[in-house]
């Protein structure tokens, strides 16, 4: 298939002058996974608002690829198209909306993410809601958010005391 082989080129040569034809491809079943992909290695501002604006109207599995796309660009002005899909009743779409909540490191996503991770008793789950807990934490360190990762730090630390054994 030629446009699939076209896609995979541009994943290592592609710039920002190919984001507006990758985007028409975000939607497409057989294409939607390698047009994600493509532009989260592009991984610039007109990348990743592609991928934030057609991610409400994603269907099936392009919604898990462009959320993840979204994480990978690092495009944090996308966590307001990410938050709705954390409370998706579809487990995948659920773990990589949280997964892209802790890349991005918004301080407007810590309740959504404490909340999820108080879901699964700060422990493990197959959302994997407190790793990404865990994971956001880290990524406000790397932003320089010091304080509100001390303040996740600390619930995480008062909540090990509360439901042991838990593991960090």
């Amino acid at each position: 298939d030629n446009k699939g082989y076209a896609l995979n080129l541009l994943i290592n040569a592609g710039k920002d002058d190919a984001v507006p034809a990758l985007a028409g491809y975000l939607q497409d079943d057989y294409l939607g996974d390698r047009a994600a992909r493509t532009l989260a290695r592009i991984k610039s501002q007109p990348a990743g608002k592609a991928l934030a604006d057609a991610l409400p109207n994603a269907k099936g599995r392009n919604i898990v690829y462009i959320l993840e796309a979204i994480g990978d660009v690092g495009y944090v002005e996308g966590e307001k198209a990410v938050i709705p899909f954390a409370t998706s009743s579809e487990l995948p779409v659920r773990k990589t909306a949280y997964y892209t909540l802790a890349r991005l490191a918004v301080p407007s996503s810590e309740e959504v993410l404490k909340k999820a991770a108080e879901n699964a008793a700060f422990g493990y789950d197959e959302s994997n809601a407190t790793a990404s807990y865990i994971n956001y934490a880290n990524n406000l360190v790397l932003k320089g958010e010091n304080d509100l990762a001390e303040k996740v730090a600390n619930t995480l630390l008062k909540v090990g005391d509360e439901h042991t054994p838990t593991r960090i």
